[in-house]
């Protein structure tokens, strides 16, 4: 992969990936950080990813987990929705998504999966591969977060 190839691949999600951090920190200031942290974090190993097929799910995990790093109590919102106007988005149904996971509680395993499904298209067995994990865990983890969102939609 290129510096440029990078460069383009981070642009086309670099939204995603802000409301992935958005959504773990709560926090527009944090999830930025969180963002930049973890493009630097990949720049520095761009070369070795060669034609990397899982580029996206590796900045999903880089980006969570930069943002599970640098999360604190200072800095916190109650609703995404407050954060519309901070970081223009095309796609209201993405932060819509986002709020819905956060308010059903769920972890940030379930977040990636669910991120890699519904806003990359990834199949389940792809995610697996994705994240390194089995294929009946990454299942297991789908299907539970499904329940919380449905029982959190049901309880408004």
């Amino acid at each position: 992969m290129t510096e440029i190839e990078f460069t383009e691949r981070i642009e086309e999600t670099r939204k995603k990936l802000y409301l992935i951090a958005l959504s773990i920190t709560k926090n527009k200031e944090d999830a930025e950080d969180a963002l930049s942290n973890a493009v630097l974090r990949a720049l520095k190993k761009y070369k070795r990813f060669g034609q990397l097929d899982n580029f996206d799910g590796y900045m999903v995990t880089l980006t969570a987990n930069e943002a599970k790093r640098i999360r604190s109590g200072r800095r916190y919102y109650d609703n995404v929705y407050e954060l519309s106007d901070a970081f223009y988005y095309d796609h209201a149904t993405d932060i819509e998504f986002f709020d819905m996971i956060e308010r059903s509680g769920i972890n940030v395993k379930s977040r990636k999966i669910l991120v890699l499904r519904f806003l990359y298209g990834y199949t389940l067995p792809d995610i697996a591969k994705i994240l390194q994990i089995s294929e009946s865990s990454t299942k297991a983890e789908y299907y539970r977060a499904l329940q919380k969102i449905k029982e959190t939609v049901e309880k408004k």
